[in-house]
């Protein structure tokens, strides 16, 4: 999932408006920011082993959860935010394959193989979090528009668009040892 994780932690602080909006989107996509700096230091990471596995992303809901704890005092925001980032890996299920943990089954339905469905898959999420945030009384002006979501939504083409261009993910080397060790 692409844009669809932004769209799920609009979703999430529709309930829960006291949160603060640009740190609720950066935990929603806190697994994948791990990613980089993986890929930099080139570490091998088989289907998002320390990122997107279970238990990675239970230590990263956890330091999410004590990182908005220690600035805003609030265990309910704290709390808000360990969900948001446990979130992200249902919704990874569907447009990706992930491992579960270390040694564990490689899991996802792997929509980014067809950009086209993965678009029309996540639209629906982008649009339906817009939504229920926009109902709220207290939001950022800039929600109320449909510019944030046809900039969503732009931005979901876009990302759609490189995958069709370049092709689905394939399994870098430290992935297909991984297949091949299985």
């Amino acid at each position: 999932m692409i844009v669809g994780h932004l769209g799920i932690a609009l979703g999430v602080r529709a309930r829960w408006r006291d949160t603060p909006l640009l740190p609720l989107f950066a935990a929603s996509i806190l697994p994948d920011l791990v990613d980089g700096p993986i890929r930099v230091l080139q570490l091998c990471s088989p289907f998002g082993l320390y990122s997107h596995s279970l238990p990675a992303v239970a230590i990263l809901a956890t330091i999410a959860a004590a990182a908005a704890f220690v600035f805003t005092r609030s265990r309910t925001t704290a709390l808000v935010f360990a969900l948001v980032v446990a979130l992200h890996l249902p919704a990874d299920y569907i447009t990706g394959q992930k491992i579960l943990w270390a040694d564990g089954p490689i899991i996802g339905l792997f929509v980014y193989r067809w950009p086209l469905i993965d678009f029309f898959v996540e639209l629906p999420i982008i649009a339906a979090g817009w939504y229920l945030h926009r109902r709220r009384a207290t939001m950022p002006p800039w929600v109320l528009t449909g510019l944030a979501l046809a900039a969503f939504g732009a931005g979901q083409a876009l990302a759609d668009y490189r995958s069709w261009l370049h092709g689905p993910h394939t399994p870098n080397e430290c992935e297909a040892a991984e297949l091949q060790r299985r």
